[in-house]
């Protein structure tokens, strides 16, 4: 099946033909699914908040009910509003391995709102604004509209999204991600550069980006479309000479981008508390030593096999992120973004203590629901039934990792 075949293939499936990339009306069709699902997502959180309250005192309660009382500012969120309220020269020590951008976009509008209100707003509207960048980068690659719509509702309603709602960076780190996708699939390396320094400014784990931008840079370079996954090079009709003759130092900037927002934050750690390699030690500390990532999964379900469930959530996300990344690859998705997967996948998987695993993938690019999108679409016959428990799956699963959250029975 050649290129142009494929994406009519594609679009025959998702019901629709792709978008043109310069249609500015783009963001109306996306609406419906964003919204909604943006909208789905939150109820399934208020359910694990009822559920958690109506478990309170019923199941042991780790922590006595702390974080069911501190409720979308648990676990990490009081670390990110004690970081916007006294900010980064007076936090304790243990607050700064949390990365700056949050908190900074935080504490403008903490003036108006509070510290917690500003905290779950930014958290928020950056999921609502991933989700509509999300959209966009699949129609751009070349699926249907209605693969783009499907690929949303499975990122937002995906089990370990609950995060999204709580006052956590990730909703940002989307954002901003899948700002720098957008730019460096459409070629544009310096429009790339900001997102990708925030990248950096948000997540220890964005530096993983220097990885996908550096493989897109080199096809481009080398190959021209080689790099895009094949229905966005068949909807654009790009030759093998496509990226030639692109700034170099456009792209060496975005490579860079990442590594240089981690490097700006420890290097101020460094200057003005002494601090700059904190943050990497205390991950190191959390993540209780390096494993091979192959033998500790083997070993996580030989737990669950003997009736130890500790690890039960955390390989059930690892298991179906690898059926993601079998998915990706048979269907051609961009090779530099399902490197992302991978290697996400891996270094997640590469520690003894592999909490919070749901999450860590989840901040892995656009592949993840994508593929998940596709894996749900199938043929016709049974699509919207299968397309249905999916969401269902996932609401009831947000729901339940929201409660287990509050509890204090699961790590977010």
């Amino acid at each position: 099946m050649n290129r142009r075949s494929s994406i009519a293939a594609e679009a025959d499936v998702a019901g629709n033909t792709p978008s043109r990339p310069d249609d500015h009306r783009w963001w109306r069709r996306a609406a419906p699914a964003v919204v909604g699902s943006w909208i789905v997502a939150r109820l399934a959180v208020a359910c694990g908040f009822v559920l958690a309250h109506l478990l309170d005192g019923h199941v042991r309660d780790v922590g006595g009910s702390l974080h069911l009382r501190q409720g979308l500012l648990t676990w990490d969120g009081t670390h990110y509003a004690l970081l916007t309220e006294v900010g980064f020269g007076r936090a304790q020590a243990e607050s700064l391995r949390f990365f700056p951008l949050y908190p900074l976009l935080a504490k403008v509008l903490s003036p108006l709102a509070g510290v917690d209100a500003a905290l779950a707003v930014v958290s928020n509207a950056a999921a609502l604004g991933a989700m509509f960048v999300l959209w966009r980068i699949v129609v751009d690659w070349g699926y249907g509209e209605s693969i783009a719509s499907r690929t949303v509702w499975a990122a937002a309603v995906f089990p370990s999204a609950f995060c999204l709602a709580f006052a956590y960076s990730e909703a940002l780190f989307l954002l901003v991600l899948f700002a720098a996708v957008l730019a460096v699939e459409r070629n544009r390396p310096w429009p790339a550069v900001a997102a990708l320094l925030a990248v950096g400014l948000t997540r220890p784990t964005g530096v993983m980006v220097v990885l996908p931008v550096a493989l897109a840079a080199w096809y481009r370079w080398h190959r021209g479309a080689g790099g895009l996954c094949e229905h966005e090079a068949g909807a654009r009709g790009l030759s093998r000479r496509a990226g030639r003759g692109r700034p170099v130092v456009g792209w060496a900037a975005a490579i860079l981008a990442p590594a240089a927002g981690l490097a700006l934050y420890l290097g101020f750690l460094e200057k003005s508390r002494g601090l700059g390699s904190l943050p990497l030690d205390e991950q190191r500390t959390l993540r209780a030593g390096f494993r091979e990532p192959i033998t500790r999964l083997v070993s996580a379900a030989f737990d669950v096999v003997r009736g130890d469930f500790q690890d039960l959530y955390n390989l059930a996300f690892a298991v179906g992120a690898l059926v993601v990344v079998v998915v990706a690859l048979r269907r051609r998705v961009s090779v530099p973004w399902t490197a992302l997967l991978v290697v996400g996948i891996l270094v997640a998987a590469s520690a003894n203590n592999i909490d919070s695993f749901g999450r860590y993938v989840l901040t892995l690019g656009p592949v993840l629901p994508l593929g998940i999108a596709l894996l749900v679409s199938g043929h016709r016959r049974g699509g919207r039934v299968a397309r249905l428990a999916a969401v269902a799956c996932g609401f009831a699963g947000m729901a339940w990792l929201t409660a287990g959250a509050l509890l204090g029975r699961i790590v977010p």
